[in-house]
């Protein structure tokens, strides 16, 4: 099907689109909006003759607005702590969000260390942990489900102050199982 046929397909809203120029248009992934409207959620239209839905514009810009965009206001990050580290800064790939703001946040290497580690799948943390050997401890870790680790280092002797402060802060969910010594507090809105 070419642009001048989907062209000539109007409403009284104006020209109807595919769910890809949509997607294009709004940032938003094909697959999202076919599965939108295979559940009959999204507004589309079906025209005799052609095989896939298409869209209106505006009532789309509306539904994803409403729909599939969530804002977020933040949240506060735990209060400073003394952050052992003599090595300069390395730019990192790919940090999750929850995590930017960390000054001298580092990724994991095979080193021997003290200090806290953050293990992520994808852009959630999803555990906070604490070892003075956190390249040792990840070994144990085998059986949670994460892609990435992240470290800061920390003195041993605020190890557990520090560690608790994160996990209150960005309430990872391998952290709410109660096999840590630190419960996660809710974050407001959401059962813990």
């Amino acid at each position: 099907m070419s642009v001048l046929e989907i062209e000539k397909v109007t409403t009284a809203r104006g020209v109807l689109h595919t769910a890809a120029g949509i997607a294009a248009r709004y940032g938003v992934s094909e697959k999202i909006i076919r599965e939108s409207v295979d559940a009959n959620f999204m507004p589309h239209y079906r025209v005799r003759g052609l095989a896939d839905p298409l869209f209106d514009a505006s009532e789309s810009k509306e539904w994803i607005a409403n729909n599939l965009i969530e804002h977020s206001a933040g949240r506060k990050l735990p209060e400073s702590h003394v952050i052992l580290t003599s090595d300069a800064p390395v730019p990192l790939i790919d940090v999750p969000s929850a995590l930017k703001a960390i000054i001298r946040l580092r990724e994991i290497a095979p080193t021997s260390f003290c200090g806290i580690y953050f293990l992520c799948l994808g852009e959630d943390v999803v555990y906070v942990g604490q070892s003075k050997n956190v390249f040792a401890r990840l070994s144990g870790h085998r059986e949670k489900d994460f892609d990435r680790v992240f470290f800061v280092r920390v003195a041993e002797s605020q190890l557990d102050a520090v560690e608790m402060k994160f996990i209150k802060a960005l309430n990872p969910s391998l952290n709410r199982q109660g096999n840590n010594k630190y419960v996660a507090v809710a974050a407001p809105g959401k059962a813990a």
